[in-house]
Parts: C-alpha cells; structure tokens; sequence
C-alpha cells in the first residue's frame, strides 16, 4: 500500500504545463484554421482520457503508451513552424505491458529545450522491443549556451522518474544522459 501511495504521488507531480499551452495553441488555431482546431481537440481529449483513466493502471500496453505519445507529440508540433524537424519512430511489440508514462518527461524535455532553427537541428524519438526489452532514446539541439537550460537537466522530473524506475524496475532498468555537441540524448532501457 505504501509504495502504491508513493507511485501515485509521483505520477501526480507530472508536468501540467504542456495542457496550458496546448490549450493556447488550439485557441490560435480557431480562428486561422477551425478544421486543424478541431482535430487538435479531439486528440487533446484522447490524451485527458488516457491520462485520467488509463494512465492511473499500474501498467498499460506499449501500444497504448505509444499511441499517447504519439497525441502528444502532434500537439507538440502544432506550434512549430517546420514539422518536419521531428522524427517519432516505433518499432514495438505490442503485447508487452510498461508502467504508464516512464517516457513522457524525456518527451516534455525535447520539445522545451530544442532549438530547431538550424539546418542539422530536430527532435528524434525512437521507442522499439529489442528482444524482452523495451528500449527508448530521445535525441534533440538545444543552445548550450542558454542561461535557461543550464541546470536544468537534473529537475523534478528526472527526480521522479528516476524514483519511480527503482521502484517499479529495480535492477532492471539502464538510464544514460549525455550531452555533447549541443545535443542532449537520453536513452532508457526497461526490462518489463
């Protein structure tokens, strides 16, 4: 009971700003494009109802997880001005079940420090089975001489997640963080 009262807790501290500016996002879109609004809505409301049903499950296919990630990265890139500097790749089995939103902070992360204003920036996502493992890596530019990303790799997010692997993947998880060449990546290794 306790350490299912630790885990809700720490889902709970999930970042809530990507609702706000989705929310943004969407009121711009009325009134220069009601049908992409539309659209944008619907996905907004699949990803509520995952989030308020579905993610609260002690585990989720990966399909599921896949799928959210996938709503969410298109609202993402609502608000950029070339898409096409995003890449989200699967390659799963999809009868494998995963504790519920291990990768969205990694997700979050890229799409709030990337730099995508240059000719080799972009955000890469690749989440795949290799054998009994899920594997997911997270790839994007940032400026790494911004005062505002300094610092900042070690937040509450990667607190919580990292808390959250020990609990629900004791020894069975590998998490690597590098930054090099203004690019910060991450790849996480789960064993379900």
């Amino acid at each position: 009971v306790l350490l299912r009262s630790e885990l809700d807790a720490l889902n709970a501290q999930l970042n809530p700003h990507f609702l706000f500016n989705t929310l943004n996002n969407i009121d711009s879109l009325i009134h220069s494009n009601t049908n992409k609004a539309s659209e944008a809505l619907i996905t907004l409301s699949e990803i509520m109802r995952y989030m308020l049903y579905d993610a609260k499950k002690p585990q989720v296919s990966l399909k599921q997880e896949i799928a959210h990630y996938s709503n969410i990265v298109n609202l993402q890139m609502l608000r950029l001005k070339d898409a096409s500097k995003v890449r989200f790749a699967t390659d799963a089995n999809a009868d494998v079940a995963v504790a519920p939103l291990l990768f969205l902070p990694f997700i979050e992360n890229a799409f709030k420090y990337a730099v995508l204003d240059t000719a080799h920036s972009g955000i890469d996502i690749e989440l795949k089975t290799v054998g009994t493992q899920v594997v997911f890596k997270c790839r994007n530019s940032y400026q790494k001489h911004n005062a505002t990303v300094q610092g900042k790799t070690g937040g509450i997010g990667l607190t919580n997640l990292k808390r959250r692997l020990e609990l629900l993947y004791p020894q069975r998880y590998s998490l690597k963080i590098d930054e090099e060449n203004a690019y910060f990546s991450v790849q996480l290794t789960i064993e379900p």
